[in-house]
């Protein structure tokens, strides 16, 4: 089977593009690793049954993010990483080191790291491609670490789902209903933990594009993230500030944040847009489109 195990799907993807991008690759399946929810990695599960559906997350522990690969319930951020992940081995899921060597947001897996219980490390992430550093060291530290590496997108766009992914001596199946996907998720990892994968890479280049996007980011208002208290653009600072969440209180240190000052955690963003009745309505509406749109 062929298998991406990092991929954010926003909310506001159809189910048929979703299908169409996975299949486009090659691919078997992925797993829906959003932050802060397993709401949206649910839904696509109970809907799509085409494609293996491995529901996830990925975790911001307090030293840097960890995947956590076959897990039925959110695991909480902002814990030690060894909470983390004995929370998601409690699950009977996977805990895999994400994009080490990134800087922000990573666990260098190096020193006092290596006690930890990670079953893998991503050893290979296409969306640090363009920097070309991350991807370079971990090729490098992973071969001194003692878990086995895995090669994985961090898609948030439909367009990268699979440019990397992960093969394993599992046979696929024509459908995976919730039976089906029960006794292949054990195999897919097991074949992960004991290093019995063949990974597929493929470098992300630096550009100019890419380069513009990432600088324009730094300096202009962002016009596709909106606050969600005022509903005005974001803008980044070079320069962090202590923030305050106007719904749950929470104080963090952000670079992002909406040009009137408004600061909303990300946590509370993610509980109003997926862990609310609206959002079965919101996808109601957008898949009743889509098929208007077909017909």
């Amino acid at each position: 089977m062929k298998l991406d195990l990092h991929v954010h799907i926003r909310r506001h993807f159809r189910l048929e593009d979703i299908r169409r991008a996975v299949k486009a690759r090659g691919l078997h399946g992925i797993a829906v690793t959003n932050f802060h929810n397993v709401t949206l990695a649910r839904y696509l599960r109970e809907r799509i049954e085409d494609l293996l559906i491995i529901i996830g997350q990925e975790v911001e522990s307090r030293a840097g993010h960890i995947l956590a690969i076959h897990i039925a319930e959110k695991i909480p951020d902002a814990l030690a990483p060894e909470e983390t992940i004995r929370q998601i081995h409690g699950q009977g899921g996977m805990a895999i080191l994400a994009h080490p060597y990134l800087g922000w947001n990573s666990i260098l897996p190096h020193g006092r790291t290596r006690h930890l219980a990670f079953d893998a490390v991503e050893a290979f992430n296409y969306r640090a491609g363009p920097m070309l550093y991350p991807n370079f060291l971990a090729q490098l530290g992973w071969r001194h670490l003692p878990w086995p590496g895995v090669a994985n997108t961090d898609s948030k766009e439909l367009a990268t789902i699979g440019r990397c992914y992960n093969e394993v001596p599992v046979k696929p199946a024509a459908r995976y209903s919730a039976e089906v996907a029960a006794n292949l998720i054990p195999q897919i990892l097991h074949c992960l933990r004991q290093g019995e994968i063949r990974r597929h890479e493929e470098w992300q280049m630096p550009s100019w594009t890419w380069f513009g996007h990432h600088v324009s980011h730094l300096l202009l208002p962002q016009k596709y993230y909106r606050c969600f208290y005022c509903g005005d653009n974001l803008v980044f600072k070079l320069i962090s500030r202590t923030c305050t969440c106007l719904q749950c209180g929470r104080r963090q240190s952000r670079h992002t944040r909406c040009v009137r000052g408004h600061y909303v955690c990300n946590s509370c963003r993610t509980q109003q847009a997926l862990e609310t009745p609206g959002f079965l309505t919101y996808r109601e509406k957008l898949e009743g489109k889509a098929h208007e749109e077909i017909s």
